[in-house]
This record gives C-alpha cells, sequence and structure tokens, in this order.
C-alpha cells in the first residue's frame, strides 16, 4: 500500500505560493488599467471652438430698377432686310445682390405667323448709347460680369436678317428676352 502524504493539498506553504500569485497577478493588472486610462504628460488642457454664424449672400438683378421691365415701343417703320432698330435709351442692368454675377441674353420670337419666324434676332449689347450695328454684320448678345452693387448699360436691338423675303413685309412679331444672371464664384 502506498504511502500518502497527509495535508498536501492544504500545507501552509502551498496556501502561501498561491496567495503570492494571485497577489502578483493583481497587482499586474491594477497596473495595467491605471497606466492605460490616463496621460503621461505632465501638463493636460482642452479647449473648445464656439459655434459660428454663415451668412449666404444673394444674387438679384434689376432693369431699369425693376424686375420685370417692359420695351417702350420700337419704331418698326425702320426695320427692313439687313436693318436693325434700337430702343431710344440704354438699360441699366443692377446688380443689387451680394455676389458678383455673369450676365446672359437670350431671345425668344413669338409670332402668330410662321411664315416670320426664323428672320429676326433679337439681342442685347453693352453700350451707353443706342445705335444700330453695322449694315451687313449680325449682332451678339453680349456676356457682361457685373460686381456686386453695380449696374450695366445694355441697348436692345432687333434686326432683320439681310435674306429675309419679300413675304415678311409689314409683319409684326412679339418677342421677350430672357436674361439670366449666374453668380461667379470667386
Amino acid at each position: 500500500m502506498a504511502k500518502h502524504r497527509a495535508g498536501t493539498a492544504t500545507s501552509p506553504l502551498h496556501i502561501r505560493g498561491l496567495l503570492s500569485a494571485a497577489s502578483i497577478f493583481a497587482v499586474a493588472i491594477f497596473m495595467g488599467l491605471t497606466a492605460t486610462g490616463g496621460t503621461y504628460a505632465l501638463w493636460n488642457t482642452t479647449a473648445s471652438i464656439p459655434g459660428g454664424t454663415v451668412t449666404t449672400g444673394s444674387a438679384e438683378l434689376k432693369i431699369n430698377n425693376l424686375a420685370s421691365y417692359s420695351v417702350p415701343a420700337l419704331a418698326p417703320a425702320k426695320l427692313y432686310p439687313g436693318r436693325s432698330i434700337v430702343s431710344a435709351a440704354p438699360m441699366t442692368f443692377s446688380n443689387t445682390g451680394t455676389t458678383k454675377l455673369l450676365f446672359t441674353a437670350a431671345s425668344t420670337v413669338v409670332t402668330v405667323d410662321p411664315t416670320f419666324s426664323g428672320w429676326v434676332d433679337i439681342v442685347l449689347t453693352a453700350a451707353t448709347t443706342c445705335s444700330p450695328s453695322a449694315a451687313g454684320s449680325t449682332p451678339v448678345s453680349a456676356s457682361v460680369t457685373i460686381a456686386a452693387g453695380a449696374a450695366v448699360s445694355m441697348c436692345l436691338e432687333v434686326r432683320l436678317k439681310a435674306s429675309a423675303p419679300a413675304s415678311v413685309q409689314g409683319r409684326t412679331v412679339a418677342f421677350s428676352v430672357a436674361v439670366n444672371a449666374t453668380q461667379v464664384r470667386p
């Protein structure tokens, strides 16, 4: 029969070893947890940035200080092939917004007589006094940049194309001009 040692599992040496190992393990865990949660700097501070205010710009274009402008009657008796009639005085296009604008114009001929369609050019040109384009030339609408708070003078010109047939004599044409103003990025 084999001899058993009495009290090996509960000997004071065995318990002391287990407690020492458990203590060392607990101290290592405590040191690891406390070291990772802080900073190694001697001084530590924070700062905040308060919310700011942003204000958008605006884009607004007026013609002779009006949002919508009707062109005074033009002298149609002077309109014949290859010639133009113009507004009596320039119109003032004002940028009353807060951002620079690129101004362009596109005309639309509206007529009840389809035979007249395509024989008329309607343009806006930058000028301080209004006079027709040279005979034989083709007027072209201007693209102009208008600074915030600034204005530009423009003349309206209606030209009957030089190749217009005799069948368009005595006809009436109605038109509109779409004026576009687009923000110019800084």
